[in-house]
């Protein structure tokens, strides 16, 4: 639930996105690695990668909640 909660107000940081060292420290894994549909969510857009980290896309923005759930 904690990896949840970190993910959900990680991409509300519109600017900062997800950051992926934080994640790491306190989770012991990269975001990629440790949460589901990353890559598919990239690949509908709905997300980006900036280096490690992970941002909502505009279209991601429009539906979080759905990136939400696919992440959980």
């Amino acid at each position: 639930q904690a990896m949840t909660e970190s993910v959900m107000l990680g991409l509300r940081m519109l600017t900062e996105g997800l950051r992926a060292e934080e994640f790491r420290k306190r989770f012991g894994l990269l975001p990629k690695a440790a949460l589901k549909g990353c890559a598919e969510l990239e690949a509908s857009g709905l997300v980006r990668s900036s280096g490690d980290d992970i941002l909502l896309t505009h279209r991601g923005t429009l539906l979080s909640n759905e990136v939400f759930v696919r992440m959980a």
